[in-house]
């Protein structure tokens, strides 16, 4: 689960970054 939430995590930050 934990593999998963990262790879969720990252391109979550950067469509933060970018919003």
């Amino acid at each position: 689960m934990t593999n998963l939430a990262e790879e969720i995590a990252i391109p979550k930050k950067i469509v933060t970054d970018l919003a």
